[in-house]
């Protein structure tokens, strides 16, 4: 019963965090979402296939390992600062960040594979 009750808990604190960022994110950024992705991700290879590469599951140094070349953590720590990215509290693991749930309504992922040419084999 108890661990049924801590997931719980930790699913309602994940909840609640991604409200929270996608609040502070509307706040600060109402007009276009999308334009505001495109802006931030700009020409740079790399936080593009950082931030498809973002799940909520994969930690940095499992990204790392599947995006060789790239400076996951640099690419990760801008994203987060431009709220795009959150981070998780998963104990025991490296960092693992989580997009927040306005991205996952306007479905930002498939928009930046489309506007930047990759396939969800990329």
């Amino acid at each position: 019963m108890e661990k049924n009750t801590h997931k719980e808990i930790v699913n309602i604190k994940r909840e609640v965090k991604d409200l929270r960022e996608t609040v502070d994110f509307l706040l600060l950024r109402p007009d276009n979402p999308i334009e505001y992705v495109t802006h931030v991700l700009g020409r740079s290879e790399d936080r593009v296939r950082v931030f498809l590469a973002i799940n909520g599951r994969d930690s940095l140094r499992e990204i790392a390992k599947k995006l060789p070349g790239v400076n996951v953590p640099r690419c990760s720590k801008y994203l987060e600062k431009k709220k795009l990215i959150y981070k998780l509290d998963v104990p025991g693991r490296s960092f693992v960040y989580r997009k927040p749930h306005w991205a996952h309504v306007l479905n930002i992922d498939e928009i930046v594979r489309e506007d930047y040419g990759i396939t969800n084999d990329e």
